[in-house]
């Protein structure tokens, strides 16, 4: 039987335990609904699932928001060997019983019809009376056992039942009259045929399922191109006007020290630089106190996005921040390229999404 040994997990009672598979499918992730729940805000609700089928064990992954990864790699569908470690979000398997392709094949010799039984050595014959001057005759010697079917040790692609070899005849004396234990019938075949795969359970169309790590289950995608921008430029006029607070009260200021009957004094000069060093800190500030504690701008939130961090941690942090607006200067010295890669990348991950390891899920 197959099963799994949890190496590491976040729930102590999980650790060092062993789950056997009960049936052809182990559903895993967080909803109550898996025969494998994970108390993990790092593992969606559906995240993958263990498919038995007629040649091994298959690991296939739901489009989970953090991926389901098997001796280090993130997979999408992968065949189990013994001793592959999986890892869905922070617990750690080990699985162990399933057919391993390239180890040697244990026969279920009786249950295919191959076994032979050695028949047992005929019981001595009983003893004639016969006058005490005869002398009583030899005992026949024993009639040597019958040989035991090797089987090949290497196995047949296809189980199918074999008929018992007969017994090879011994030459020799007669046996006196006995009556020899019959041969017992050949065990039916346990497997005559494999049953069918159960097909596996059926994934919604659309967007895969994703997570928010603070614990509400949401459903949603990786965002596009044009609703990122459109959530830019929403989050451009925002700024724009919170820049124009700053600038308008500093300019008053500064031109009316300049018209003063005494002239420019050095209010006039010192003002522009300071409201230069206000917009900026505001600007930025903006971005990076919204990422950081919440996930997601007020344009982002206007058009239903929201970012999240590959590891499944959340918030975001003021680090993964702070290199996500790295990556926006970078997008910028490079001619936008970074920004343009969202609409030719096949996971939608700009430059500074890479940079930052974050994704932009677009929330159903």
């Amino acid at each position: 039987m197959a099963f799994l040994r949890v190496l590491e997990s976040p729930d102590p009672a999980l650790k060092d335990q062993t789950i056997p598979f009960t049936g052809k499918e182990v559903l895993i992730g967080r909803g109550k609904e898996n025969g494998l729940v994970l108390e993990d805000n790092a593992v969606s609700r559906h995240h993958a699932r263990i498919v038995e089928e007629p040649d091994g064990h298959v690991l296939i992954d739901n489009n989970s928001a953090n991926g389901t990864w098997v001796n280090g790699q993130s997979v999408t569908e992968q065949r189990l060997k013994p001793g592959d470690q999986i890892r869905v979000g922070k617990t750690l398997f080990e699985i162990q019983g399933v057919y391993d392709p390239e180890g040697t094949a244990l026969l279920d010799v009786q249950g295919m019809g191959m076994a032979m039984k050695a028949a047992p050595a005929p019981a001595p014959a009983p003893s004639v009376p016969v006058p005490v001057a005869a002398p009583a005759p030899p005992p026949p010697a024993p009639r040597p056992a019958a040989p035991v079917y090797d089987p090949p040790t290497t196995p047949d692609p296809v189980p199918m039942r074999r008929p018992a070899p007969p017994p090879t005849p011994v030459p020799g004396p007669p046996p006196a009259p006995a009556r020899s234990a019959p041969m017992p019938p050949p065990a039916p075949a346990a497997m005559a045929s494999r049953p069918a795969p159960i097909p596996p359970a059926p994934v919604a169309a659309g967007a895969p399922p994703a997570y928010f790590p603070d614990g509400a289950p949401i459903e949603g995608e990786p965002a596009g191109f044009w609703v990122r921008f459109v959530a830019y430029l929403i989050d451009s006029v925002i700024i724009s006007v919170l820049m124009g607070i700053i600038w308008a009260p500093t300019m008053f200021l500064t031109m009316r020290s300049a018209m003063s009957e005494g002239g420019p004094g050095a209010l006039a000069a010192i003002l522009p630089f300071l409201a230069f060093l206000l917009t900026t800190a505001a600007s930025l500030g903006y971005i990076l106190w919204f990422w950081a504690n919440r996930g997601a701008t007020p344009g982002k939130k206007v058009m239903g996005l929201r970012i999240v961090r590959e590891d499944g941690e959340e918030p975001l942090g003021w680090g993964t921040a702070f290199m996500r607006l790295v990556g926006y200067m970078v997008s910028g010295f490079i001619l936008y390229i970074g920004f343009l890669m969202i609409a030719f990348n096949p996971d939608k991950q700009g430059l500074h999404d890479k940079i930052a390891k974050t994704r932009v899920l677009k929330i159903r």
